[in-house]
């Protein structure tokens, strides 16, 4: 801001008395524009520095989103030739670090399998920790760990169908309920030929399995869940998710029947997921089984 007054007394001085020409300097008002230049070059640069940050910001965002949504893409495409090949699929991948899940959110009650298995090891590791029962408890001369083993490793159906009977279906399937697994049921035991014929099917579903997974997932430092977790990584039946993941370590059960190819599991990948693969009306298993190995190498390389 000029001061005028200082300006008006100056002129007179140096019109009427020459004398103080050389006394009396002019006022210098270089500074004062100085700082207002500079304080309006400082305030420009600022707002073009945010500017550019805010883009940059921006542009960043949107390309992390496109990326994902076409990650998420390619692992639609990964799941076709699941649809393709069964006449009722659910399948769903659930990322654990960024908590990412793609779904065909198909949630009805299917045909288990030895998928079952899983929640008969929960039931009875259960047991153990509220100490009713110890790791070391013999049935016909096998430890409740060897049986679970057995059970779920090399899915031995004789193992399994001791552990029912030892457990009793009805207790079984009111842990399930009290666990949270709403459609998930036992209603025969292992190749119990006539029960099939007879309508009764064991069922589970996408969320069930993904619910169990899940758990085990995040307890898996916690007993019982960290002796759950061992176990399954030992599983010897690799002709599906393992088949194209050697090289990570995977916590998965399988099962199948005539027309059924199912699998679930937990790999521990860069950034760890847990997958469920479940299919019903399968017409060809050989091909059934590939695509499940295709797409489990898809997510993980998503």
């Amino acid at each position: 801001m000029y001061n005028w007054d200082y300006f008006f007394i100056w002129s007179f001085l140096v019109k009427d008395n020459p004398r103080h020409e050389k006394s009396l300097a002019e006022p210098d008002f270089s500074q004062e524009i100085s700082n207002v230049s500079s304080d309006t070059t400082r305030g420009t640069t600022q707002e073009v520095t945010a500017e550019t940050t805010s883009e940059t910001t921006s542009e960043t965002s949107l390309e992390s989103t496109t990326t994902k949504e076409s990650e998420k893409d390619e692992l639609y495409s990964a799941a076709q030739p699941l649809l393709k090949e069964a006449a009722n699929v659910s399948y769903g991948v659930y990322y654990f670090q960024h908590q990412d899940y793609l779904s065909n959110e198909n949630n009805q009650p299917m045909i288990a399998a030895s998928i079952i298995k899983v929640f008969i090891l929960e039931y009875l590791y259960e047991k153990i920790k509220n100490t009713e029962l110890t790791e070391a408890t013999q049935i016909n001369g096998l430890t409740l760990v060897q049986l679970a083993q057995q059970m779920i490793q090399i899915s031995d159906n004789e193992a399994t169908n001791v552990l029912i009977d030892y457990f009793g279906m009805e207790n079984l399937n009111q842990y399930f309920i009290k666990a949270g697994y709403q459609q998930t049921l036992l209603q025969r035991k292992m190749l119990d030929t006539q029960a099939q014929e007879m309508g009764l099917e064991n069922y589970t579903s996408l969320t069930d399995t993904m619910s169990f997974l899940k758990k085990m997932y995040h307890n898996q430092n916690d007993y019982p869940y960290n002796e759950m977790f061992q176990i399954m990584t030992g599983q010897q039946i690799g002709t599906k998710i393992r088949l194209k993941l050697p090289n990570y370590i995977i916590a998965n059960k399988t099962g199948e029947l005539p027309g059924v190819e199912n699998d679930i599991g937990i790999i521990m990948s860069a950034d760890p997921f847990a997958i469920v693969i479940l299919s019903n009306g399968v017409t060809n298993s050989e091909m059934m089984r590939q695509s499940i190995a295709n797409f489990a190498l898809a997510a993980s390389q998503n």
